[in-house]
């Protein structure tokens, strides 16, 4: 009997709800337009919220970021970075860097490392702060360069979650 009166009130409530999204006409025989613009939660005495309007900018989750200054010496023995994890978050970083040298003809290129990374990430939260050493890049000149490292967000998310580039630009100079 329970599940029979359950049957009768899912039928009850698909037709109801098929009967209240039926186009009703005018009295020209016309839909309604009135049914296709949007109303407000008062108006349409719907429960469900709005969509968001354009203008109302989306929250995104907040991301690493790596900051570093925007000039350097090319004779500087050490180029500093600070890696920072959003407050609450977890991360797993692989830190080797890896670092880019922006060229006219063929855009971004690799710069040669003399130094050796193991490649396992390390467990990161709140800020970390390092710095490149320049005899791990004898080829180093002026120029624009772009320092990256691979983050998996989340405690357990390496290797096989989705990770994200962090990359910061600087420019090395000539002058001191």
């Amino acid at each position: 009997m329970k599940r029979n009166n359950g049957l009768l009130a899912l039928c009850l409530g698909l037709t109801l709800s098929l009967w209240g999204c039926a186009g009703q006409t005018t009295e020209t025989g016309q839909p309604d337009r009135a049914q296709f613009e949007p109303q407000s939660m008062e108006t349409a005495g719907s429960t469900q919220p709005e969509p968001a309007s354009p203008a109302s900018p989306v929250q995104e989750e907040p991301r690493p970021t790596l900051e570093m200054e925007p000039q350097y010496w090319v004779g500087e023995q050490q180029i500093a970075y600070t890696l920072t994890i959003p407050e609450g978050q977890k991360a797993q970083v692989v830190l080797a860097p890896q670092l880019e040298l922006q060229t006219d003809a063929q855009g971004w290129q690799p710069v040669p490392c003399a130094g050796g990374f193991c490649g396992n990430p390390d467990a990161l939260e709140g800020r970390y702060e390092d710095a490149l050493l320049a005899e791990w890049y004898p080829d180093l000149c002026a120029g624009n360069y772009r320092l990256s490292f691979q983050v998996w967000m989340g405690e357990d998310s390496w290797p096989d979650g989705p990770s994200q580039t962090v990359s910061a630009q600087f420019q090395l100079t000539d002058k001191e």
